[in-house]
């Protein structure tokens, strides 16, 4: 029988401590848990209960058990907690036959040691209370290594990542982060050391490049709580785009948290819109229960075939609470997910048919033999992005290789290159052009870019140390591209293409603001592709010259430049314009808007070096 790779996912154990320090009486919190940090007979039921809801749901087949636990273990970071929830933990994985190898663990904001570090930071007060690293994570540290010490596994409170599981059969890669950088003994919102977090990422994803991702960390990054209506969850709102960009950016498939106790499953975040966003999964509270929470834990089943991996995903609730016969907590039911909004399942991979895949019928040679095959897994073009003359903002710092591979891959693995003879207008033609629709139809990829723009945009405004009065997004894709922008709530319209204007409403065909008196001085475009910049042009000198004519400083960012590589600086339309400060930049230099190519075509066609699409070679060739 093979055996079926099986994850559970706990959260918020809450593990309370009856009597505390301080505190006269016994503790109020343990009236709202299930597992009092004590040697009592109902905590360990509880956990065999647990553990029996499991083994009975999954008895017909042979499973190979995987334990996730997105923080809050102790309910107040207490020794004693700490001691009970190893007992607990110890009591799952031998129930469950689980190795503790195959055991991921973050901590949450209850995690935190209050006391100590608000003591540290008083001792040390040039040192803000939430980086009193140390002292903040000394009870958790000194659990989390005692229950990992025969596999070897300890806790660095300075890293952002904690662990990470990877599976190497089924590529599939889990990563645990540590959400509570800015926690401190107040408390404090979900989020990460950026910079640290980034670079942690991208070394460890680099390893798992070509496997499906999961995050699992304790904040949850949207709400399903009536008393908090944030759609950014417990995160502030700039920590939780850069996060979330930084996750979209690596290409992440599914955000596993705790957190609010209300559990929740999604295909996106709530404030977006898009068939193929991150999955988020929020497990709802192991153990802690009151009127408006029902503890809840889940469970998800991979399934793998050559074509698809998807997770399967299981909900279990505590029910039939004070009936006769039962447990005084209950037992663990399986719920109907439908019945609960939950999804059903999670697609990590889904391979699609490659049309370049199939035989070539007509009796052509190639562009492509054994012996001279490109290899597309590997070769990438060489990137030139930003100007970095004087007067230009230097972006070669942001030009990294990173985000062209990544592109090149998606555009290459979509099929997004289309060749054949296609014409935009008088002024722009083109023998072949980039599907920049079907490229922001996916949340990943729109989100990879955003994170991109914006980071491109602050650094130009950082350096010109200037804000913008007002952006436009051109056309339906720079709308798209522009939405992280917004956040910023700077004065943003959305423009049709020129050429496009027939399909439209007179009202929609101009910008909506008015600039008589000069009022808007520095104006951002945000557009998908740029060949030679006259339609740009046609924009700033006819379409809108009302609104342009006092406008000192125009920036133009684009996703592809696909026109002269010696005009990549700024495009020949724009160095037509008169009496304008113009600076253009592009996220990714794609010459593949002119044909033909020269003699050398092999060395600079970017068709034929990254082979987006079959190349046939004259009858005259060899």
């Amino acid at each position: 029988m093979k055996t079926m790779k099986t994850f559970i996912h706990i959260s918020d154990l809450h593990i309370a401590e009856m009597y505390r320090p301080g505190i006269e009486g016994k503790n109020k919190r343990t009236e709202k848990t299930w597992l009092i940090a004590q040697s009592d007979k109902d905590n360990h039921d509880y956990i065999a209960e647990f553990c029996e809801s499991v083994k009975e749901q999954f008895k017909s087949k042979e499973h190979d058990f995987y334990l996730l636990i997105t923080g809050d273990i102790a309910d107040s970071s207490s020794e004693l907690e700490y001691k009970y929830a190893k007992v607990f933990l110890d009591q799952i994985v031998k129930e469950l036959k689980i190795d503790k190898t195959k055991v991921l663990i973050v901590p949450g904001n209850h995690d935190v040691y209050r006391p100590l570090c608000r003591i540290a930071a008083d001792k040390d007060p040039e040192k803000p209370a939430y980086l009193q690293l140390e002292a903040k994570y000394s009870n958790f540290k000194c659990f989390y290594d005692g229950f990992y010490k025969e596999v070897g596994k300890t806790f660095e409170s300075d890293k952002q990542i904690v662990d990470h599981l990877a599976l190497k059969d089924e590529k599939l890669l889990f990563v645990g982060i540590n959400t509570n950088y800015k926690i401190d003994y107040e408390d404090g919102d979900g989020a990460v050391d950026i910079d640290a977090f980034k670079n942690e990422l991208s070394e460890l994803c680099e390893k798992y490049e070509d496997y499906s991702k999961i995050a699992i960390f304790h904040h949850n990054m949207l709400s399903d709580s009536d008393e908090n209506s944030s759609p950014y969850g417990s995160w502030d709102k700039d920590d939780w785009l850069s996060f979330k960009g930084a996750l979209e950016r690596m290409q992440f498939k599914i955000l596993m948290f705790g957190n609010e106790h209300t559990r929740a499953s999604s295909r996106n975040l709530k404030i977006h819109r898009g068939e193929n966003a991150m999955y988020v999964s929020d497990s709802g509270s192991f153990a802690l229960h009151d009127e408006t929470c029902v503890p809840a834990y889940k469970v998800y089943e991979l399934f793998q075939d050559k074509n698809k991996t998807i997770l399967k995903q299981y909900l279990f609730e505590l029910g039939d609470v004070g009936r006769v016969g039962v447990r005084k907590y209950g037992r663990w039911c399986k719920q109907i997910n439908a019945e609960h909004d939950e999804l059903e399942e999670y697609v990590l991979l889904e391979n699609k048919t490659n049309p370049f895949d199939q035989e070539v019928k007509e009796d052509l040679p190639t562009g492509t033999t054994e012996s001279d095959s490109v290899d597309t897994s590997k070769e990438i073009i060489e990137t030139k992005e930003g100007p970095t003359d004087t007067g230009h903002v230097d972006l070669e710092s942001l030009a990294d290789s990173v985000f062209h591979d990544e592109m090149m891959n998606i555009i290459k693995s979509n099929h997004l290159y289309h060749p054949g003879h296609f014409h935009w207008g008088k002024s722009s033609r083109s023998h072949n052009w980039i599907d920049t629709i079907s490229l922001l139809n996916d949340r990943r990829y729109i989100g990879m870019i955003q994170e991109k723009i914006r980071e491109v945009v602050k650094e130009i405004e950082r350096v010109r140390k200037i804000k913008y009065d007002v952006i436009i997004g051109l056309g339906m894709e720079g709308n798209i591209m522009s939405t992280q922008l917004l956040l910023d709530d700077a004065a943003y319209t959305y423009l049709p293409y020129t050429y496009r204007y027939d399909d439209f409403s007179e009202f929609e065909k101009s910008i909506c603001f008015k600039n008589n008196d000069g009022k808007y001085k520095n104006v951002l475009i945000i557009t998908d592709v740029v060949n030679k910049g006259r339609m740009l042009k046609n924009l700033i000198v006819e379409k809108d010259a009302a609104f342009f004519n006092k406008v000192e400083q125009i920036h133009i960012v684009s996703l592809f430049y696909t026109g002269n590589y010696d005009d990549r600086k700024i495009p020949v339309g724009l160095k037509e314009i008169e009496n304008k400060k113009i600076e253009y930049y592009s996220l990714m230099q794609l010459e593949v808007g002119e044909c033909p190519y020269g003699d050398d075509f092999e060395n600079t066609c970017t068709i034929y070096k990254e082979h987006l699409c079959e190349v046939y070679k004259f009858y005259s060739e060899k």
